[in-house]
Order: C-alpha cells, then sequence, then structure tokens
C-alpha cells in the first residue's frame, strides 16, 4: 500500500515538473515574441497595436489555461482572473487615449498595483499557514512569493509607465523604466552566480556523482544559463534601446536586439530540443531545478545559522564584558 502511495506521489512530483519545464518554455517563447515585436515596432515602424494584440492574447491565453488547469474557482483563480482582465483593460485603455480621447487611464494602473500587492498578502499568508511540510513543497511555496512579489513590482513600474504617458510625469524613459532596471539588475546578479556554479561544476571532478549523472546536471546548468541570461539581456537591451529611442532618438542598440532575439531563442530552442530527454530526465529525478533551489535553500539555513551563532557570541561577550 506504502509502495503505491508512495507512486503516486512521485508521479505527481514528476507531472509538476514537467509543467514547470514546459511553463519555462513558453515564457521563453512570450517574452522573445514581445522583444522582436517592439523591435520591429521601432525598426520597421511596425503599428504598435500590433504589439498591444499580442500581449491581450498573450494574457487571455494564459488566464484561460490557468482556468482550465485548475478545474476549480479557488482564491487564486479568482485573482488570476481579475489580473488578467485589468491587464488587458490597461493595455486597451491605451490604445483608446492615443487613438481616440485624452482619458485618466491611471486608475486602471493604481487597481492593479492594489490587486498585486493584495495576491502578495494572501499568497505569503497562505505559504506561511503551510509551512510545515518538507523541502520540496517549501520551494513551491518560496517560488510562488517570489512571482506574487515580482508581479507587484512591475504593477508599480505599470503605474509609472501610465503616468508618464499621460505626462502627469515629465521624466524621461530612462528614469520611468527604473524598477525595470532594478529587477533586470537583479536578474543579472542572478545569471552570474549561476554561470559561476556551473563553470565550477565544469571545472570540478565531482568525485561520487556518476558521469552520465554529472553531464547531466552540467547540461541543466547550462539550460538555466541560457534561461537566466535571456531573460536579462534580451529584455535589456529592447528596453534601453526604447528608452533612448524616445529620449535621444537613437535605433542602433534596438537594431542589435532585434537580432539578438532571434539568435537567442533559437539558440535556447535548439539546445532545449537537443537535450529534452536529458532535461526531462533530471526534472522527474528533480536534480536540476530542485537541485538549485534546495542549495538555496540550503545556503540560506546556513547563512541564518551562522547569524544566529554571531548573534549569541556577540550577547556572550558583551556579558562577560559588563
Amino acid at each position: 500500500m506504502n509502495g503505491i502511495v508512495n507512486s503516486f506521489e512521485l508521479q505527481q512530483i514528476r507531472s509538476k515538473s514537467q509543467d514547470n519545464l514546459k511553463s519555462i518554455v513558453v515564457m521563453i517563447t512570450i517574452l522573445s515574441g514581445f522583444c522582436l515585436l517592439y523591435n520591429a515596432h521601432l525598426i520597421f515602424q511596425w503599428d504598435y497595436k500590433i504589439i498591444i494584440i499580442y500581449c491581450c492574447v498573450s494574457s487571455f491565453t494564459i488566464m484561460v489555461h490557468k482556468l482550465l488547469k485548475s478545474r476549480n474557482l479557488s482564491q487564486y483563480c479568482c485573482f488570476n482572473i481579475f489580473e488578467s482582465l485589468l491587464l488587458i483593460s490597461y493595455l486597451l485603455s491605451i490604445v483608446y487615449y492615443i487613438e481616440i480621447e485624452k482619458v485618466n487611464i491611471n486608475f486602471i494602473s493604481y487597481a492593479q498595483l492594489v490587486l498585486q500587492f493584495l495576491i502578495l498578502s494572501v499568497t505569503v499568508l497562505v505559504n506561511r499557514s503551510t509551512s510545515d511540510s518538507d523541502t520540496l513543497d517549501q520551494s513551491f511555496q518560496i517560488q510562488e512569493i517570489l512571482i506574487a512579489a515580482f508581479k507587484s513590482i512591475s504593477a508599480l513600474q505599470l503605474v509609472f509607465v501610465s503616468l508618464r504617458i499621460t505626462e502627469q510625469i515629465t521624466w524621461g524613459w530612462i528614469q520611468t523604466l527604473i524598477i525595470i532596471w532594478f529587477l533586470l539588475g537583479l536578474s543579472f546578479v542572478i545569471a552570474i552566480c549561476l554561470l559561476i556554479d556551473i563553470l565550477q561544476k565544469c571545472r570540478n571532478k565531482q568525485d561520487g556523482i556518476e558521469e552520465d549523472k554529472k553531464s547531466i546536471i552540467i547540461q541543466g546548468g547550462i539550460w538555466l544559463n541560457l534561461i537566466s541570461f535571456g531573460i536579462t539581456l534580451v529584455p535589456f537591451t529592447t528596453l534601453f534601446g526604447c528608452a533612448l529611442n524616445y529620449d535621444f532618438k537613437v535605433i542602433q542598440l534596438n537594431q542589435y536586439a532585434f537580432g539578438l532575439t532571434i539568435l537567442y531563442y533559437l539558440l535556447q530552442l535548439a539546445y532545449f530540443y537537443k537535450f529534452k530527454q536529458k532535461l526531462m530526465q533530471e526534472i522527474n529525478n528533480n536534480r536540476v531545478i530542485t537541485f538549485y533551489i534546495m542549495i538555496w535553500l540550503r545556503a540560506i539555513y546556513m547563512l541564518n545559522n551562522k547569524y544566529n551563532k554571531l548573534i549569541k557570541i556577540k550577547i556572550k561577550l558583551k556579558i562577560e564584558y559588563n
């Protein structure tokens, strides 16, 4: 009986890991498509409404996918529906503001900001109430909290963008997109850490690990590095080129970004399909994504223990000194 239960739990973990792998590929595809269309808009003067339609269709598709996947109307499902509808309304209001009438579109971005911080609060409270679980569940809980925090900060960026579009603020676009620069800078630091980690793994012999397992870990690490640099460099070159174009009429960076987007997506797609089975095998055995999450959690745990020990030593020295 225990064997059947363990087999069922293992199958659930494998299914969830495969869903995460597919979600990452879809995320990279949507992001690359957005960057490609935006660069084409600036370089070839494509209509900006193509980008708006693309974002609306992507948001609506993601909403429908989450609804079909959840199979019931939970609190997260309701939040996702409101989130997607507000984002679509915000994008369409930009078109209405530019093409038809100068109306106040800031209240939609305010509502989006309030909703995202509400989702973040609910996510933190729910995960705190279920914190007494195994390490794998805790890793997924941390993932949910980080995603909610990222969306909340991004919603604040939407407020700045809407204020800039309606000329409520007179900043340049480089200053207006300051939150994006912060998020991309944080992503770049994570990408550098992942790069250092995979370089150390390639250099070290890693005694005690079989060669096939070692190659799978290294290939999974290389794929993670491709993802981390892709979600950092491609959006940065696109958006920074956009800011330079709007502020100083400089178009050269977007030309490079256009080619970089195509090159990166083809490289990432080729690598994924070349090592797809090994990546699937590694994720099924919880050694790629979960491997890095486990290391991250263990590092936090060790730092927390060292910090507590340091506090105890300081308190002890203070008592002895007195």
